[in-house]
């Protein structure tokens, strides 16, 4: 691991990351307890463009990714220990010692703690250092970025597939007026999105494997909407792979155009109820079981696994892909939706 013009970065940030395993919620906690606030959506990126290895250690039903120094990283942190203790030796004897003994140990106190802490710095320098200048930049600066919490996260991605069922309701509309002149393109792309982001990552990744089982062992009037909710995401897989099928063969055909259709407004009212309990019964009741420390953990988890799904920001991804597919509905412009007003009386 090298460092380069980033090596300001060493008085800033102490982390024992290169001396232990750490996990990210623990780093963040670590450089604001020192003053250096940072975000996960800063640090993430910066620990995937480093030379660390990592492993998920798992609790339960609850998992984090632990970080790791690489032999290499060790090494280069044992030489900048030993510049730092130079350094400072040669600061400490440009200072005349003082007259009075008391004086002198606490100067000795004061500059043994700033070496100390002048060596732990060192550590989180060198990691933050191997990052591109931009990254190193972006860290070393304070952090205002507003985090997206856990069920917040959850809350967005709602918002997504919303907006998926939306275009389904406006697709089985056109279906039944004029299937021949149906772009079943549109339709393969949306449900495409619909399963990559909602069922396989949203529902799969973040809500079978890490809410539900939460909610079940706490209980409570929540816990008996899961064997539900997760019935009707196995439907919603079925429904997806026969509408995938039908588009997949080609232009739709007329007798096949009804149900089809019918198909679309199924899954729309399915999961107009299904979202909905979701996010005023199931998700609060999910952050009322987990304390802070935990929720924020989850929020770092949440980050690592859709970056391991989707190799970058899998919801601003799925954002713009059901931006393009509205576009190209003619249903991008919300203001037509508008209702229109009481007759008067």
């Amino acid at each position: 691991m090298s460092v380069g013009d980033e090596t300001h970065l060493l008085r800033r940030s102490p982390l024992p990351a290169a001396k232990e395993p750490i996990y990210g919620l623990a780093m963040i906690e670590e450089l604001e307890r020192h003053g250096y606030k940072i975000s996960v959506g800063t640090l993430y990126p910066i620990l995937h463009g480093l030379d660390l290895t990592s492993t998920e250690e798992r609790s339960g039903s609850t998992a984090r990714r632990v970080y790791r120094a690489t032999p290499a990283g060790a090494n280069a942190l044992a030489a900048a220990e030993l510049k730092v203790r130079e350094w400072s030796a040669s600061c400490s004897r440009t200072i005349p010692p003082p007259e009075n003994p008391q004086h002198k140990r606490e100067t000795q106190m004061v500059e043994f703690d700033n070496t100390r802490r002048l060596v732990i710095a060192a550590g989180a320098g060198l990691v933050l250092a191997g990052a591109s200048p931009q990254i190193a930049r972006a860290a070393e600066k304070h952090d205002d970025e507003k985090e997206v919490s856990a069920v917040e996260d959850l809350m967005r991605e709602h918002g997504v597939i919303r907006r998926a069922i939306l275009v389904y309701r406006d697709m089985a509309a056109k279906l039944r007026a004029k299937p021949t002149s149906f772009d079943p393109d549109l339709l393969r792309r949306a449900a495409m999105m619909f399963r990559a982001f909602g069922e396989d990552y949203h529902e799969k990744k973040l809500e079978e494997t890490h809410i539900f089982p939460t909610i079940r062992k706490a209980g409570g009037p929540a816990a008996a909407y899961i064997d539900v909710l997760i019935a009707q995401h196995q439907r919603g897989r079925e429904l997806t792979d026969y509408i995938l099928g039908v588009v997949g063969k080609g232009a739709i055909a007329t007798g096949d155009a009804e149900t089809l259709a019918h198909i679309l407004d199924s899954v729309e009212l399915m999961y107009e109820h299904h979202a909905a309990r979701e996010d005023t019964v199931v998700f609060p009741a999910w952050k009322d079981a987990l304390s802070a420390h935990q929720l924020d953990e989850m929020g770092d988890q949440f980050e690592e696994i859709e970056r391991q799904q989707f190799g970058k920001d899998g919801f601003e991804d799925a954002v713009a892909q059901i931006a393009h597919i509205e576009q190209s509905l003619g249903v991008a412009d919300i203001a037509r939706f508008t209702a229109p007003p009481p007759p008067k009386a």
